[in-house]
């Protein structure tokens, strides 16, 4: 039986931006024409999109080879500069109303500070490709899941990902991280991986949309695991950074 599934967008602008992205991606999900031949259903100042569900399956070859082509250049360092400065200045309006929180974010800036640091001194270029906004398996063929953005991105965060899921233990990472020799730049890949998105997703969380607050204790429980995990990855690579890894 077909899978459906509806989106709901506000903005002409990026869903044009969507449709132009969903008609480069080879397997994205099918946006299906409504009965008037066009993509979207414009009602009550919102466009809907019906997408149809497509029969593919992940492969991990598919982050290997993205679809890339020449477009602007995107300095990962200055927006995560301006990304830290504002988490910070948000921090202090809510600072003392979450212990753990409390406890734990200085910790995760000084890692967010590092990865800035870590690319001080690269040379972004205008080569970028088809990536996701979250590297979810079960969402990466929807549309509205796709962004441009280098093809370090969404390597750096399926390597996070098999992490987080304890995946990796049983998943031969060593040569998934091999195989990615000359493909990959991999100071791009550490430093995406040192980048703590995946502390303050729940941050956000938490402050956001008021989950308990003891939903990072898991996060915290295994940091010194992820850390191993990322120094045994840089041990593969076989590059000693000339940055000190802060772990």
């Amino acid at each position: 039986m077909d899978t459906y599934y509806i989106y709901e967008i506000d903005n002409y602008n990026y869903l044009i931006y969507i449709f132009d992205l969903g008609s480069s991606f080879l397997y994205s999900d099918c946006i299906v024409y409504n009965k008037f031949g066009q993509k979207y259903t414009f009602y009550n100042s919102k466009y809907y999109v019906l997408i149809k569900k497509n029969n593919y399956s992940f492969s991990i070859s598919y982050l290997y080879y993205p679809i890339s082509f020449y477009s602007s250049c995107i300095n990962w360092r200055e927006h995560w500069i301006r990304k830290r400065d504002y988490i910070y200045n948000y921090y202090l309006t809510i600072k003392g109303k979450y212990n753990i929180i409390d406890e734990s974010i200085s910790y995760y800036l000084t890692l967010f500070d590092y990865s800035i640091y870590l690319l001080k001194d690269f040379s972004f270029d205008s080569l970028v490709s088809i990536q996701h906004n979250k590297m979810n398996i079960d969402d990466y063929f929807n549309p509205f899941n796709l962004r441009l953005d280098y093809r370090e991105r969404d390597f750096a965060e399926y390597l996070k990902g098999i992490f987080f899921s304890n995946e990796y233990k049983n998943i031969d990472y060593k040569s998934i991280i091999n195989r990615g020799i000359g493909i990959f730049r991999y100071e791009l890949v550490i430093s995406r991986m040192i980048f703590p998105s995946y502390y303050f997703d729940l941050f956000d969380n938490i402050v956001l949309n008021n989950k308990e607050q003891s939903i990072l204790n898991e996060i915290l429980n295994r940091q010194s695991e992820y850390n191993n995990y990322i120094k045994n990855i840089i041990n593969i690579i076989g590059i000693i950074p000339e940055k000190k890894v802060p772990f």
